[in-house]
Protein backbone atom coordinates (compact mmCIF):
# COMPACT_ATOMS: atom_id res chain seq x y z
CA UNK A 1 0.00 0.00 0.00
CA UNK A 2 3.25 2.36 0.26
CA UNK A 3 4.41 4.97 2.85
CA UNK A 4 1.94 6.81 3.83
CA UNK A 5 0.71 10.45 2.53
CA UNK A 6 2.33 13.51 4.19
CA UNK A 7 1.55 16.36 2.23
CA UNK A 8 -1.45 17.69 0.12
CA UNK A 9 -1.54 20.31 -2.20
CA UNK A 10 -4.48 22.01 -4.30
CA UNK A 11 -3.56 24.83 -6.94
CA UNK A 12 -5.85 26.87 -9.05
CA UNK A 13 -4.69 25.95 -12.51
CA UNK A 14 -7.61 27.36 -15.17
CA UNK A 15 -6.41 26.51 -18.79
CA UNK A 16 -7.11 27.77 -22.37
CA UNK A 17 -9.63 25.49 -24.52
CA UNK A 18 -9.54 25.83 -28.01
CA UNK A 19 -12.44 26.30 -31.01
CA UNK A 20 -15.44 24.56 -30.27
CA UNK A 21 -15.65 25.06 -26.42
CA UNK A 22 -18.52 27.29 -25.24
CA UNK A 23 -15.95 28.99 -22.92
CA UNK A 24 -12.49 30.30 -23.61
CA UNK A 25 -11.08 29.22 -20.38
CA UNK A 26 -11.88 25.99 -18.27
CA UNK A 27 -11.45 26.01 -14.33
CA UNK A 28 -9.31 23.51 -12.57
CA UNK A 29 -8.08 22.72 -9.98
CA UNK A 30 -4.34 20.98 -9.63
CA UNK A 31 -3.76 18.50 -7.04
CA UNK A 32 -0.51 16.91 -5.85
CA UNK A 33 0.00 14.48 -3.26
CA UNK A 34 3.34 13.32 -1.42
CA UNK A 35 3.96 10.35 0.34
CA UNK A 36 6.84 9.73 3.17
CA UNK A 37 8.64 7.75 0.44
CA UNK A 38 8.59 11.52 -1.11
CA UNK A 39 6.95 9.98 -4.47
CA UNK A 40 3.82 11.90 -5.38
CA UNK A 41 0.80 11.78 -7.86
CA UNK A 42 -1.02 14.86 -9.25
CA UNK A 43 -4.70 14.54 -10.01
CA UNK A 44 -7.13 17.17 -11.68
CA UNK A 45 -10.68 18.68 -10.22
CA UNK A 46 -13.01 20.70 -12.77
CA UNK A 47 -15.54 22.41 -11.91
CA UNK A 48 -17.88 23.40 -14.26
CA UNK A 49 -20.79 25.68 -12.82
CA UNK A 50 -23.55 24.59 -15.75
CA UNK A 51 -23.25 21.20 -14.12
CA UNK A 52 -21.84 21.26 -10.32
CA UNK A 53 -22.43 23.84 -7.68
CA UNK A 54 -18.59 23.11 -6.75
CA UNK A 55 -16.25 25.94 -7.82
CA UNK A 56 -12.69 25.85 -8.15
CA UNK A 57 -12.20 28.07 -4.83
CA UNK A 58 -14.69 25.71 -3.33
CA UNK A 59 -12.87 22.81 -4.74
CA UNK A 60 -9.87 24.11 -2.76
CA UNK A 61 -11.10 25.06 0.48
CA UNK A 62 -12.88 21.87 0.67
CA UNK A 63 -9.22 19.99 -0.48
CA UNK A 64 -7.32 22.37 1.77
CA UNK A 65 -9.50 22.49 4.75
CA UNK A 66 -11.26 19.18 5.64
CA UNK A 67 -10.07 16.68 3.25
CA UNK A 68 -6.21 16.69 3.46
CA UNK A 69 -6.16 16.88 7.01
CA UNK A 70 -8.36 13.75 6.91
CA UNK A 71 -6.11 12.28 4.51
CA UNK A 72 -2.36 12.66 6.24
CA UNK A 73 -0.88 9.58 7.49
CA UNK A 74 -3.25 7.12 5.33
CA UNK A 75 -1.64 4.86 3.15
CA UNK A 76 -2.57 5.65 -0.85
CA UNK A 77 -4.00 1.98 -1.50
CA UNK A 78 -6.26 1.56 0.62
CA UNK A 79 -8.89 2.65 -0.99
CA UNK A 80 -11.44 1.87 2.10
CA UNK A 81 -9.56 4.17 4.92
CA UNK A 82 -9.61 6.54 2.23
CA UNK A 83 -13.06 6.82 1.33
CA UNK A 84 -13.92 6.70 4.98
CA UNK A 85 -11.72 9.62 5.80
CA UNK A 86 -13.43 11.60 3.01
CA UNK A 87 -17.06 10.70 3.80
CA UNK A 88 -16.06 11.89 7.46
CA UNK A 89 -14.64 14.90 6.73
CA UNK A 90 -17.13 16.17 4.46
CA UNK A 91 -20.50 14.28 4.38
CA UNK A 92 -23.09 13.43 1.71
CA UNK A 93 -26.19 15.32 1.34
CA UNK A 94 -28.12 15.50 -1.71
CA UNK A 95 -24.96 14.48 -3.36
CA UNK A 96 -21.95 13.18 -2.57
CA UNK A 97 -20.38 15.55 -0.92
CA UNK A 98 -17.71 17.52 -2.63
CA UNK A 99 -17.63 15.16 -5.64
CA UNK A 100 -15.31 16.78 -7.78
CA UNK A 101 -13.01 17.75 -5.23
CA UNK A 102 -12.59 14.05 -3.81
CA UNK A 103 -12.67 13.09 -7.39
CA UNK A 104 -9.07 14.79 -7.91
CA UNK A 105 -7.52 13.32 -5.10
CA UNK A 106 -8.90 9.80 -6.10
CA UNK A 107 -7.06 10.93 -9.63
CA UNK A 108 -3.60 11.90 -7.63
CA UNK A 109 -3.68 8.34 -5.72
CA UNK A 110 -4.54 6.59 -8.70
CA UNK A 111 -1.66 8.30 -10.88
CA UNK A 112 0.71 7.80 -7.17
CA UNK A 113 0.49 4.56 -7.23
CA UNK A 114 0.78 3.80 -10.79
CA UNK A 115 4.38 5.62 -11.04
CA UNK A 116 4.72 3.14 -7.83
CA UNK A 117 4.07 -0.08 -9.99
CA UNK A 118 5.26 1.22 -13.29
CA UNK A 119 1.48 1.00 -15.15
CA UNK A 120 -0.89 3.11 -16.46
CA UNK A 121 -4.05 3.59 -14.46
CA UNK A 122 -6.43 0.78 -16.24
CA UNK A 123 -3.42 -1.39 -16.23
CA UNK A 124 -3.50 -1.48 -11.66
CA UNK A 125 -6.35 -3.18 -12.37
CA UNK A 126 -8.49 -1.46 -9.36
Amino acid sequence: MGAPITKIEAFNAPYKTTAGFRQRERPSVLVKITTEARSFGWGQSAPLSSRTPETPESVITAIRNYLAPALIGKRPGDFPAIHSAMRRAIGSGFSTGMPIAKAGLDLAIYDLLGKAAGKNIPQLGI
